[in-house]
């Protein structure tokens, strides 16, 4: 909820919202930014490439084309190994 508040589109919001809970925050939201993580579970679900689980999707920070993107099916479960990411096998 607080995510949806405060980010759009990834972005953080320099517009004032009302609200108890970011007016007590926001003086500590270096902290809080530096800690946000995001629970994937076992990451069969999510898709690596174009899920936002990171703080952006891959397929737009490494700019993958559209017509491409809809080919990358590649799970966040296949890039991990005994609870170890194993990117350098797939590069």
């Amino acid at each position: 909820m607080l995510r949806a508040r405060v980010f759009k589109e990834g972005v953080h919001f320099q517009n004032y919202i009302k609200s108890s809970l970011w007016s007590s925050m926001k003086h500590l939201w270096g902290i809080v930014n530096s800690n946000i993580v995001c629970v994937i579970g076992n990451g069969q679900n999510i898709n690596f490439w174009s899920h936002r689980w990171a703080l952006q999707t891959l397929v737009s920070v490494v700019q993958i084309p559209t017509n491409v993107q809809v080919n990358l099916k590649a799970k966040v479960v296949d890039f991990i190994h005994l609870g170890q990411w194993r990117l350098l096998d797939w590069f």
